[in-house]
């Protein structure tokens, strides 16, 4: 068995595995160190895109290719096929990487465009920048020499075009006051692992109260959830922790500045916060796993964070949704 075999073993059950277990399984099955950090990083990423094309609801057929059975005939496919709702087909290729450039020979590049052209569809390079994703198609990837640059080329980018999705730009002037006990019930068992239980939630913009969320209404709790990347963004931002001697805990978070995120980003969040049957936190892959088992239900929707967002705006917040799409 080669490296990108044990990898792909490893990738598939890492997530089930505690620390001690990972270190004794990547040494059992000897593999190179700096080989795991690049596969495993666009193995990831492929799961990750996937994730985001079935949350967004970009895709009617999203098909992909095992790179193992194309080595036999030598062939270039790129990750693979999606066919958009407006029946449109594309290729893609799926990248990742940790610094801001992309590089892909001539000589790649061009057996990767013939391939595609044996099919009469369109090549895209869908490439994760740190945390962007950005779109190109190949003509541009050709113009730039196999070269792509962030954020000089990011501009170019056709990723929101092509998978109609919006950016959310929230405005400073958002706090959040989140109460934690550990003698108190939590709100749909939301639990931090040094204050306790959350047991209230309070929503506010420029200090007026928004919404409130305690046990009384329970229910409501999952606008809180929803809104968990809003919240690390608060987080890095302003942060401020309140205790007394009770076992209680006051979590103050601001916005200091505006944020600009996108609607996929929100939903792909939770996966960090959730965790799975052996209470062990979710990555990408795993998440992608049980959504396809679930046959593709999921808990949070486009339409659950557009239901909280509008609230927010008609509640005075003022948000604003916007589409990149170019005209």
């Amino acid at each position: 068995m080669g490296d990108i075999e044990k990898i792909i073993a490893y990738n598939n059950v890492k997530c089930y595995l505690n620390e001690n277990q990972r270190k004794e399984l990547l040494q059992s099955l000897n593999i190179n160190k700096s080989n795991l950090k690049t596969r495993l990083r666009g193995l990831i990423a492929e799961s990750e895109f996937y994730i985001i094309m079935h949350l967004l609801n970009s895709c009617k057929h999203i098909l992909s290719f095992d790179e193992s059975t194309s080595v036999l005939t030598n062939s270039y496919s790129p990750d693979c096929l999606l066919v958009l709702n407006d029946n449109s087909k594309i290729f893609v290729e799926i990248k990742s990487k940790d610094k801001r450039e992309y590089k892909i020979s001539r000589g790649n590049l061009r057996k990767k465009i013939d391939f595609a052209d044996c099919f009469g569809i369109k090549l895209y390079f869908a490439v994760k920048f740190k945390h962007h994703w950005g779109l190109f198609n190949s003509d541009f990837v050709v113009s730039r020499k196999g070269n792509l640059r962030f954020p000089e080329d990011y501009r170019d980018s056709v990723f929101e075009e092509v998978f109609n999705s919006r950016s959310i730009i929230f405005p400073k002037g958002i706090k959040v006051k989140k109460y934690y006990s550990k003698n108190k019930d939590a709100l749909i068992g939301i639990q931090h692992q040094q204050y306790g239980n959350l047991y209230k939630y309070e929503f506010f913009f420029n200090d007026i109260l928004i919404f409130s969320i305690d046990k009384r209404n329970e229910v409501d709790t999952i606008k809180s959830v929803v809104l968990e990347l809003l919240h690390d963004a608060m987080n890095q931002q302003n942060s401020k922790l309140i205790s007394n001697k009770n076992d209680e805990f006051i979590l103050i978070q601001r916005l200091m500045s505006n944020i600009v995120c996108w609607d996929f980003q929100f939903l792909f969040t939770h996966l960090n916060h959730i965790k799975n049957d052996l209470g062990l936190r979710y990555d990408a892959t795993s998440f992608y796993k049980n959504i396809v088992e679930e046959r593709g239900r999921s808990y949070f929707t486009l339409e659950l964070l557009f239901t909280v967002l509008n609230q927010l705006i008609d509640a005075g917040v003022p948000i604003i949704v916007t589409s990149l799409k170019k005209k």
